[in-house]
Parts: structure tokens; sequence; C-alpha cells
């Protein structure tokens, strides 16, 4: 675990699995990107990384990639008062039950779900062998406002023009 001192309590990281980690602040349980990792099976147990953990108030989603975005393992996570916060591109993908709990975010939008700011993050490719793997605009990194913090969460992108500009994180 990783443990940041914040306004309201510690930011604790918990990491889970490849691109997979639980966030705790002031009460506040948030996970990003729950998805098994890479070649486990997820039709058996979606939620297996997760068992033992504290329900989630707030899911954010990167990218449609099966790395970042699995709908049995949201499903599972998602309680009657779990949002979600992910970009369209995920949101097209999302059976209709998690879209009701579904707060879309372009990047460079911001939007507050459950007191928290959350801003949108172009999350690309730039080399040219990979290209084809994360078109701009399609996933979001997010910046989170918590406790006179700012956390970035860079989701699967290279580091781009936008990142590097990026201050006080």
């Amino acid at each position: 675990d990783t443990v940041a001192a914040a306004s309201g309590g510690d930011i604790v990281i918990h990491p889970l699995t490849h691109a997979t980690f639980a966030l705790s602040w002031n009460g506040k349980v948030i996970y990003v990107d729950p998805a098994p990792a890479p070649g486990v099976d997820a039709s058996a147990d979606a939620a297996a990384p997760f068992k033992g953990m504290p329900p989630a108030d707030l899911i954010l989603v990167t990218d449609i990639h099966f790395d970042h975005f699995n709908a049995p393992a949201l499903t599972s996570l998602a309680g009657a008062n779990t949002k979600i916060v992910a970009p369209k591109a995920v949101i097209d993908q999302m059976p209709e039950a998690l879209k009701a709990k579904t707060t879309q975010v372009a990047n460079d939008q911001t939007v507050t779900v459950d007191t928290i700011p959350i801003t949108g993050v172009p999350m690309y490719n730039i080399s040219p062998d990979r290209l084809q793997y994360h078109d701009k605009g399609r996933g979001n990194g997010y910046i989170l406002a918590l406790g006179g913090k700012r956390l970035y969460i860079a989701g699967d992108t290279e580091a781009h023009e936008e990142m590097k500009a990026l201050k006080n994180i």
C-alpha cells in the first residue's frame, strides 16, 4: 500500500492486479479499472481479485480494453449506491444496468461525483508502433482532488504533451 497524508484522512492506494487498484480516502472506497489480470479467466470469477475488499463508492474506468474494462467485474462490484465514471467508448459497451450508474467524462471535462472533483485527462499512445492501441480522445486518465491533493491516474498511455503539462500532482 501507498499512503499520502491529506486533509480528511490519509489517501491509501492498494494495488490489486495489472491495471487495477483500490483507493480509500475520507471513508470513500474508489476502484480504478476493476478487471482480472491479463491471462486470468474472467468468466470463472470476475470478482476474485476483490474478495475481502470493501464495497465501492466510486469506480473509474479508463479504457475499453479487457485489462481496464470488464463488465462482469463492474457488475459484481457496483452496489446500489455505487457510482461509475467512464469515457463514452466504455459506456457504449456497458450493459444497461451499469449505464444507469455511470457519469460520462470526456478529456478535459471536470465533473463532481460524491463530492470528489474528477477531471478527464487525455490518454493515448504517441509511438508509431503503438498508435493502433490507444486513440487520442477515446480513453481517459483522471485527476482526482482529494483532501487538498491532486492525484493523477494515467490509465494506459504514453508520456504525451498534455501529461507533461500537468502541475501540482
